[in-house]
């Protein structure tokens, strides 16, 4: 679901009643699940900015959107696992363009106006690809662990992974764009580092990550632990994003919620919950 007006938490909320033709004719929903999301929206959503529901699923079909990322044109790159694809929204909620990948895609992050990587957990892999007059697909590299999350910044790759059954310990990755690995944090004196990294972003002082077990981490570029955030409202968390304020974004799977933490770790609020038509919240982006 798409929003206008992203505000810092609930409590700023404007008290003004949408309309049914928030809903583009295009994209509503279809099948009883949107629907209910759709009509929970109109009843909870008290201001202008729901703009509407982008029905993306197969009916029937099991859809996951892990991740996603904002191109500088103002369209959205999907990463749908279980399809395989990576799903280009433009500007005005509509989809312009999919690619089919090799294997099931994880995590997606923006490179340049036209470009994005996406992480492939089977394949342990990362993939450049620039949508030009079609998707063209350029360079990979090996991360030689099951990647998922992946953030683009400072001219070099983050990338998370690991920690589920069967696999490598959970770890951060730091690669430069040939893939040549710079960094790796897995591991401290007093245990791991991380249990299980969904989603991974980085600035040029600090790497912020979201672990199902653990909570929000925060690291410096040297991976020493500057916070950690563990809290009921955000529980399970998963994708992440910054917003324009320096804060940041945390979808909670299981508080299906998105809540609104400061840079230091504060948690100021929610900016949306289950009475806004959300549940099981995977990939979020600003």
């Amino acid at each position: 679901m798409v929003y206008r007006k992203a505000l810092e938490c609930k409590r700023t909320l404007k008290e003004t009643q949408i309309t049914s033709c928030a809903l583009d004719k295009e994209s509503k929903p279809t099948d009883e699940a949107l629907i209910g999301i759709a009509k929970s929206i109109e009843r909870s959503v008290k201001d202008d900015r729901f703009l509407g529901v982008i029905n993306i699923s197969k009916q029937g079909a099991d859809t996951s959107i892990p991740n996603m990322c904002m191109l500088s044109d103002g369209s959205f790159c999907l990463a749908q696992f279980s399809d395989s694809q990576i799903i280009k929204i433009d500007d005005n909620l509509k989809l312009s363009d999919t690619f089919t990948t090799k294997s099931n895609v994880w995590g997606i992050c923006a490179i340049s106006e036209r470009e994005i990587a996406f992480t492939m957990p089977k394949l342990m892999k990362v993939q450049f690809l620039v949508f030009d007059t079609n998707p063209v697909l350029k360079s990979s590299f090996c991360t030689n662990m099951h990647c998922r999350g992946i953030a683009y910044c400072n001219d070099n790759m983050y990338v998370a992974g690991g920690g589920f059954l069967g696999e490598e310990s959970g770890q951060i990755n730091i690669f430069d764009l040939k893939g040549k690995l710079l960094y790796r944090f897995e591991n401290y004196s007093d245990g791991p580092f991380v249990n299980i990294p969904r989603s991974v972003i980085a600035n040029t002082k600090y790497i912020y990550i979201t672990d199902c077990q653990n909570g929000v981490i925060c690291l410096d570029l040297h991976g020493k632990r500057h916070w950690v955030l563990k809290n009921a409202k955000c529980e399970y968390p998963w994708g992440i994003c910054f917003t324009p304020n320096a804060n940041i974004l945390i979808a909670g799977h299981k508080s299906n919620n998105i809540s609104v933490v400061s840079e230091d770790g504060e948690l100021l609020g929610e900016l949306l919950d289950k009475n806004d038509g959300i549940s099981v919240t995977e990939g979020c982006q600003h």
